[in-house]
């Protein structure tokens, strides 16, 4: 590896002379509120065009040197001490090696640093002043420390961003570093107090605190606004993807028959219409390095990807030969008012697809941008400006409820080049529209599909939105992931008298079993992720902690498949509930199969016989043990949508794409 990086360290660094940062103002007296932009060697080497090698200080006396270009980002971890105008600098590693004490002046645009970057040869070294912007610098600090020495974890990457924006704002305004700071013996900033008034520094600029977010930081200003920085976005595609074993069934013809629609369009949504979303339908998004669905961490550098359309106009054929339109809203038309006015118009929307940025507060990207990798200060004012749009357009109220706000997420890999600043939905845009008077929302009849990483961490999305089948991701997921398990939905939905929570246990099925049953378990394979050799997949490895969920409204409650329902193995076996479904349909008329199988109950195995030669069907319809009273009563809700007397547990709230026949 160490060969590798230095050799690609090596190409990216020596040729032409990158830009120079000019007219930036004077830094305070400690170099903590400044990086430094390296420039050339005394040997005359300096860095190819599109390569910046930058070094950046953590108040915790963690030093940073971190090259990127559009292709490769490296990082380089050693330590500092800052002393009476002397910057103390270490680094121990194969790619950089320093130890130098010496004298810099943090206001001066060009310094000298006693040895050469990543040469083993003694010399100089010429850097050029870039002031601080946290928002940005919080980046480099969580890559630093996702490809720096120790490879840390996603989560302990994002400690560190967190850490780095409000220690770096408590000096910056004046205050020093915590007496705590977990600094190596003799290293880490100064505990005196740095200048009152830092130049081009200022309390309505630098953001307040910073908290924590399963994929970033929520920034929050001292006018109270906040910000999210989503610091990974999707995972890369698995390094060891699901490979499905064909199961002996697969060879019976009654496994690919359908059953016709029951006519029970209870459970079905009234208006038959299908809304598609996607902010970044045409633009690209980033993969960036995940500790659970991992593929690039040993080669040091960060994936990247292009946007993989989501297979909207497949899934839509599948739904319009099920009865359903087609409504969408793409990139830059996905803007907070038009969000409104479309389900306004559609009022109920049967389907809802949701492709984007999410955080796992609950937020999502809409495809309105405030700006690029300018100052977050103008992102500020423009987003002052849109909600003053709301307030005239009249949706004071959903700024009252702080229904709306701002994210960072990167189209591109360069920081800060790359990271773009959008406005957001929040959890509360959804119970806006769902009290909207005159012409309220609803999603109580809607199957909802959130394809957006991390918004399942928490119930506040779901509990906001409260469709009547919701699902979402408790993780980061890579696109074809997300588009694979959205279509395995889709396919299985398709189904006449499948519901919601067939096609998710599924989806479980095939996952955990690894084997193929159906045509549609082929979607699956080769973008599931799987560890242990391929014998485990993580998505469904704990069923307390699933990291993709589904969940159905029943009254004002979300009531999570998994634990309830068909995934209930405390109550029923699932294996057997399959088979009795299965079962049920061999006739294509679904009411009729569970009359069957309540028949079968009633006369074979409530008495502990399977039926033999009294009852064929009966003596087939079980996977070789007497089904219980709880699992033929759950068997016959799945199939018609009645009360499943006799099972004893939560049911889960059905919901049907198209039952009319």
């Amino acid at each position: 590896m160490r060969t590798a990086v230095r050799a690609a360290i090596t190409a990216l660094l020596f040729c032409s002379l990158i830009p120079a940062f000019g007219g930036v103002p004077a830094g305070a007296d400690t170099p903590l509120l400044n990086m430094y932009v390296h420039q050339e060697d005394d040997n005359g080497t300096r860095p190819t065009a599109g390569t910046e090698a930058v070094m950046l200080f953590e108040p915790s006396g963690v030093a940073a040197v971190y090259v990127q270009s559009e292709d490769a980002h490296i990082a380089v971890l050693g330590e500092w001490a800052w002393d009476a105008g002397r910057l103390t600098l270490r680094f121990d590693s194969g790619d950089l090696r320093a130890d130098a004490s010496f004298a810099l002046d943090p206001g001066r645009d060009v310094v000298e640093m006693p040895f050469r970057l990543f040469s083993p040869e003694k010399g100089a070294s010429k850097w050029r002043r870039r002031p601080v912007v946290p928002e940005h610098a919080a980046r480099i600090v969580f890559r630093a420390a996702m490809l720096g020495g120790g490879a840390a974890s996603t989560d302990e990457a994002i400690d560190r961003a967190v850490d780095y924006i409000n220690r770096f704002v408590q000096i910056a305004l004046g205050g020093s570093a915590p007496a705590d700071a977990p600094v190596p013996e003799g290293f880490g900033p100064a505990q005196g107090p740095a200048a009152e008034d830092p130049p081009g520094y200022d309390r309505k600029a630098l953001p307040k605190q910073a908290r924590k977010l399963k994929n970033g930081i929520e920034v929050e200003y001292w006018d109270g606004r906040k910000l999210e920085i989503v610091l990974f976005g999707w995972s890369p595609p698995p390094a060891a993807p699901l490979v499905l074993t064909p199961k002996r069934l697969v060879n019976d013809p009654r496994v690919h028959l359908n059953a016709a629609p029951s006519g029970d369009t209870s459970c079905d949504p009234v208006n038959k219409t299908a809304l598609f979303i996607s902010p970044f339908n045409s633009v690209r998004i980033i993969s960036w390095i995940d500790s659970l669905f991992n593929s690039a961490r040993e080669d040091g550098i960060v994936p990247r990807a292009l946007a993989d359309e989501f297979a909207w106009e497949w899934i839509m054929a599948r739904l319009a030969e099920r009865g359903y339109k087609e409504e969408s809203l793409l990139d830059d038309s996905v803007t907070v008012e038009r969000l409104i006015r479309k389900f306004g118009d559609l009022k109920d929307p049967g389907v809802v697809l949701f492709y984007t940025h999410g955080t796992s507060s609950g937020a999502l990207c809409t495809g309105e941008q405030l700006s690029d990798a300018g100052d977050p200060r103008e992102a500020r004012r423009r987003f002052e400006d849109v909600l003053d749009r709301l307030r005239n357009a009249g949706h004071r109220r959903l700024v009252e409820m702080d229904g709306v706000g701002m994210m960072s997420v990167e189209l591109a890999l360069r920081v800060p080049a790359g990271a773009a600043w959008f406005v957001s939905i929040k959890p509360a845009f959804w119970r806006y529209l769902q009290s909207l008077v005159g012409r309220p929302v609803s999603f109580k009849r809607s199957f909802f599909f959130t394809a957006a990483c991390f918004t399942d961490d928490t119930g506040d999305l779901r509990d906001a939105v409260r469709a009547r089948a919701y699902f979402a991701w408790k993780v980061s997921v890579s696109p074809r992931l997300n588009e694979a398990v959205c279509r395995f939905l889709v396919e299985s939905l398709a189904r006449p008298t499948h519901s919601a929570e067939e096609a998710y246990y599924d989806l479980v099925r095939v996952v955990n079993t690894r084997e193929l049953v159906r045509v549609e378990d082929r979607i699956l394979e080769g973008v599931v992720p799987t560890s242990e050799g391929g014998r485990r997949a993580p998505l469904f490895a704990d069923l307390k902690n699933y990291l993709f969920n589904g969940y159905g409204l029943e009254g004002t409650e979300m009531v999570r498949y998994a634990g309830n329902g068909w995934l209930s193995p405390a109550r029923v076996d699932v294996g057997q509930v399959w088979w009795l479904v299965f079962a049920g349909r061999w006739g294509q008329d679904a009411p009729q199969g569970a009359e069957n199988l309540k028949d079968c109950y009633e006369k074979y195995w409530s008495k502990k016989q399977f039926g033999r030669l009294k009852s064929a069907y009966c003596n087939a319809a079980n996977i070789g043990k007497i089904p219980k009273e709880a699992e033929v009563a759950y068997a016959r809700y799945l199939l018609t949508g009645k009360k499943p007397e006799g099972y004893g547990g939560r049911v889960v709230p059905r919901w049907t794409l198209n039952e009319s026949k």
